[in-house]
């Protein structure tokens, strides 16, 4: 008797208090041969091999690339703008512009010519132009698209040579985030002004979408809003262990990285804690 009362008892607690569902739907999974990629507006991911930029549609499965053996290895690319793709040889010191088939539109831009001989780190400009951050002297500069330098931020001790920093700048929504790995992220209004700064020791990469930046951490991925105040962690699927790499998606989408293999989520809302 005590046994029918706990199943009925049971039973009806679940039709009062149904099972939450799954937050997470696997729509895809596709080979990422990668530690790192990116994923643009139009749900495309790139990642880069050697001197060659990859980019997958997960929804045909069609793959295009860009390679230029002469500028050396892609050190990092922008792809922020489907259209116009930002893609920086570091070794040579060299930016590169790709448009929506990676074909370069213009030829290299030898950042050497630009006065900045040791560029870390570059980004497409909202402006048509660019964003750079010079070692040498520290500073984050603006060139506009005829290479003519329009801005440039006050010298930051961690963005120089002494340092040893490999940071990562975008720009999004007229300003300017900039990442110092095992440091700091740094927010610059769109004339290269800083204007916030918090310490974020343990974070080595950044991603921005829908006005949050999001970073990935031992297995974890976490999301800073603009302001740099509230941060949160995004519950991931559970199942297959520590994640390799995440990155959050287009159109409410997940892309997770594990041994070179890409599950792509679709997610109700972005759980997060």
């Amino acid at each position: 008797m005590a046994m029918v009362r706990t199943v009925l008892l049971g039973t009806i607690l679940l039709t009062l208090f149904p099972l939450r569902a799954e937050p997470f739907e696997l729509i895809k999974k596709v080979p990422v041969p990668a530690k790192h990629y990116s994923v643009d507006i139009m749900g495309h991911i790139y990642w880069s091999q050697d001197a060659t930029l990859i980019r997958l549609d997960p929804a045909t499965g069609e793959k295009t690339e860009y390679t230029n053996t002469f500028l050396g290895d892609i050190h990092s690319w922008d792809a922020s703008n489907p259209f116009k793709i930002g893609v920086f040889h570091k070794d040579f010191n060299t930016l590169v512009f790709l448009d929506q088939s990676l074909s370069t539109i213009r030829s290299p831009v030898n950042l050497d010519e630009l006065t900045a001989s040791q560029a870390t780190a570059t980004c497409l400009s909202q402006q048509g132009g660019f964003w750079l951050v010079n070692a040498s002297t520290g500073q984050i500069q603006q060139y506009d698209p005829g290479l003519n330098q329009i801005n440039q931020s006050t010298a930051i001790p961690e963005l120089s040579t002494r340092h040893q920093s490999n940071p990562l700048i975008r720009a999004h929504n007229r300003q300017l985030y900039c990442l110092i790995p095992h440091c700091c992220a740094l927010v610059f209004d769109r004339f290269g002004n800083l204007q916030r700064r918090r310490p974020l020791k343990n974070v080595d990469n950044i991603q921005i979408l829908n006005q949050n930046i999001y970073y990935f951490y031992k297995g974890d991925l976490y999301r800073l809003d603009k302001d740099l105040q509230s941060t949160g962690k995004i519950h991931l699927p559970t199942g297959k262990g520590k994640w390799d790499f995440a990155r959050m998606g287009p159109r409410n989408r997940l892309y997770l990285l594990k041994k070179d293999q890409l599950y792509i989520y679709k997610i109700d809302k972005t759980p997060v804690t």
